[in-house]
């Protein structure tokens, strides 16, 4: 079993499920450095290999007032215990952060509160739009349709700023999902002309292996900006996308310790504060690969977070 970390000879107020690696250490750090002097904080490092029994007598043993889940694995592994567990252990708070679309995933908890990973697609467009001379007034997206709500939920305030999100679905499940993603991508360039490709952070449509086999290629000779939703896929030896916009993992802990403050005045009750975006991002640029697809505005790159020249 992974060590757990706690106070010698105290009982935590706040339990936290993690991943080791490094984003979530950056965020356990900004989350322990608002609260540790207020609050006995504990942590469980998890992995995919983490049994649920484990999790489960972590969370029995040390009865935490709070738990906070950072990542897919810490949901699930969090779910499966209390699938197992008796009704009352559903009414212990949790705040959920650093997971794709963690409301749905948390959906029928009774008391559960969180921040959202993905960014607003207005924040990235606006963003985007600001650093290319060329107008980005189309956005193309390839989204499964068990995930197409989140789409939908972002196009009004992209239409605000006169911004058109262009969405095509593919199935939530097939059995040749390359063939799919192959001929959404040529529909999205070929006959809508988009500005701009969006990628969502989509395990199932951005593995590795529909990396290698589809987006790559597709996209080998494609001269309009793609935005990423992760750091890795505009870096070496990747260099998919050439601008990203990702949550500040650092200050996502921040905005979670509010969260637990927050929740700790109302008596420990999470549901009222539902699921905020993040307050903090990142911008992220390839300039070399922007240079060689299309023009940018110079004086907008001191405003980058990271360039990767």
């Amino acid at each position: 079993m992974t060590a757990i970390s706690i106070r010698a000879g105290t009982k935590p107020d706040v339990l936290v499920l993690r991943p080791d690696i490094q984003p979530y250490r950056d965020a356990y750090r900004g989350m322990f450095e608002e609260i540790g002097d207020q609050f006995n904080v504990a942590e469980f490092l998890i992995s995919r290999d983490t049994k649920v029994d484990e999790v489960g007598w972590v969370v029995e043993s040390l009865d935490p007032r709070l738990v906070v889940l950072m990542g897919n694995y810490a949901i699930r592994h969090y779910r499966g215990y209390l699938d197992r567990s008796k009704p009352y252990a559903k009414r212990r708070p949790i705040v959920g952060l650093m997971a794709i679309l963690v409301e749905r995933q948390l959906k029928n908890l009774p008391n559960a509160a969180g921040i959202q990973y993905e960014v607003q697609g207005v924040t990235i467009f606006t963003h985007l739009r600001s650093l290319v001379r060329a107008p980005i007034k189309r956005v193309g997206v390839l989204v499964r349709e068990n995930q197409n709500f989140f789409i939908q939920a972002q196009i009004p305030a992209c239409a605000r700023e006169e911004i058109e999100l262009v969405p095509y679905l593919l199935p939530s499940t097939a059995p040749r999902m390359d063939k799919h993603i192959k001929y959404g991508l040529r529909h999205l360039i070929r006959i809508e002309k988009v500005d701009a490709l969006w990628m969502l952070n989509d395990s199932v449509i951005v593995s590795p292996e529909m990396l290698q086999d589809v987006w790559i290629p597709v996209l080998n000779r494609y001269r309009k900006p793609v935005v990423v939703g992760v750091e890795r896929l505009i870096k070496p030896p990747i260099e998919l996308g050439q601008f990203a916009v990702v949550p500040d993992h650092y200050e996502l802990g921040v905005q979670a310790a509010q969260l637990v403050w927050d929740i700790s005045e109302r008596d420990w009750q999470a549901t009222e504060l539902g699921f905020q975006p993040p307050l903090s991002v990142k911008k992220l640029l390839n300039r070399k690969k922007m240079e060689s697809s299309i023009g940018m505005n110079e004086d907008v790159i001191m405003e980058i977070d990271l360039v990767i020249e």
